[in-house]
């Protein structure tokens, strides 16, 4: 039986939108003619964001710079595309202009301003101003009975019912009082709700109190075992959970650096431990312990490079190994730009943006970016670069 149906009067605007989409989102090289035949008016801001990430895919500096003057007018003028049009600029020669764009972006707590300094071969710093509040607001804060029974039961480990209370005694309060309790549980060591406070409070350039240093002993004693930078783990930590040591995601991820339960019954498995069970994972040094062990078999397998290892404990290996370029190599930062996952793409930005804020707040000389940003290999070209490696480098870990 033969059934014949016309479609020519189907709407297909939205299927010519997700094709061409689809084809960058897997870096195929047709994806750049698929945007460019579409009619402008479907051509989705989105699409157009896309266009710019295949042609840095290319390299090809003057096809940037004109796909980023078709983005539209509230999106050229972020760090993120002021960033792009710096680096296209620079790399055809117009470096005047591109070190005006690097100057007016730099100076913020944003990767993209990081970077900018990079490039200008500037320190990578970010400006630290202490958060205060008004004594009687503080005073008044201390003694409402709700914030009272919120840190009793902090005291006393209850974090459940101690959030609870916290949050609905600060329901409705105005920025001073927000301040107020944000320097309030930074005091007594409540890091999350500190951190909470002061974002609520639109406030964000208290460094001590958005990047408190937890757990150094753990840390210290685990990075220095599995050869990691200390610096790192702390960000992804403050990235991950905030510190929150009983803290569960919507898939199911356990404690300060998240960790999965299959994926804590293989780390104990290849370290040679018993899993005890999902509730282990609650404590602070063993999901350290199990979180230091896992970033160090993600570097070995990736090049030893913290951008690859960083986008494998968001979106797993098997993912990062098929984002890695066919052959030859990027710049990190292209290949970061081009990741299909924004989740992921947001993950590093943030990781890289608080191991400068980090390595500041541990009083360590600033690194570049491009010092902790080595460039992303083929496997095949990968092979070949370290078969030219000399055997036996030691590896190198910052003091903590």
């Amino acid at each position: 039986l033969r059934v014949e149906q016309d479609l020519s009067g189907l709407d297909l605007s939205s299927i010519e939108q997700e094709i061409p989409l689809f084809l960058a989102l897997r870096r195929h090289q047709g994806a750049a003619e698929r945007i460019d035949s579409l009619p402008d008016h479907l051509v989705t801001p989105a699409l157009r964001e896309w266009r710019v990430r295949t042609a840095l895919l290319r390299q090809d500096w003057n096809e940037i710079l004109s796909a980023l003057e078709r983005l539209d007018d509230g999106r050229k003028d972020t760090p993120r595309w002021s960033y792009w049009r710096a680096r296209a600029l620079e790399a055809t020669g117009r470096d005047t202009e591109a070190s005006a764009i690097y100057r007016k972006i730099s100076g913020r707590q944003n990767y993209f301003s990081l970077l900018a300094a990079d490039r200008l071969k500037e320190p990578c710093t970010i400006a630290h101003n202490p958060l205060s509040a008004a004594a009687g607001d503080l005073l008044e804060l201390e003694r409402d009975p709700g914030i009272q029974r919120a840190m009793e039961l902090f005291y006393l480990g209850r974090m459940l019912e101690a959030r609870r209370e916290w949050t609905h005694s600060l329901r409705g309060k105005s920025q001073p009082g927000m301040k107020a309790a944000a320097i309030l549980a930074h005091g007594i060591g409540w890091h999350e709700r500190a951190i909470i406070a002061a974002a609520d409070a639109g406030q964000f350039d208290d460094l001590h109190i958005r990047f408190p240093l937890s757990y150094p002993e753990l840390i210290g004693k685990y990075a220095g075992k599995n050869a990691l930078d200390p610096v790192m783990i702390l960000a992804l930590i403050r990235q991950e959970s905030m510190f929150m040591t009983d803290v569960r995601s919507p898939a199911g991820a356990l404690g300060v650096m998240q960790i999965m339960p299959a994926t804590g019954r293989r780390i104990a498995s290849m370290a040679g431990e018993r899993f005890q069970g999902p509730f282990m994972l609650l404590c602070p040094e063993n999901n350290i312990r199990f979180g230091t062990f896992y970033l160090r078999k993600r570097l070995e397998e990736l090049q030893e490079n913290p951008v690859l290892a960083s986008a494998a404990y968001n979106a797993g290996l098997s993912r990062v190994r098929g984002w890695l370029p066919e052959e030859g190599s990027l710049p990190a930062d292209i290949w970061i730009e081009n990741i299909p996952f924004f989740e992921t793409r947001n993950y590093i930005e943030m990781v890289f943006t608080y191991m400068t804020i980090y390595r500041q707040r541990l009083g360590l000389e600033p690194l570049r970016f491009s010092d902790r940003m080595p460039d992303v290999f083929s496997e095949k070209a990968y092979i070949e670069k370290i078969g030219l490696a000399v055997p036996g480098t030691p590896r190198h870990s910052t003091p903590y």
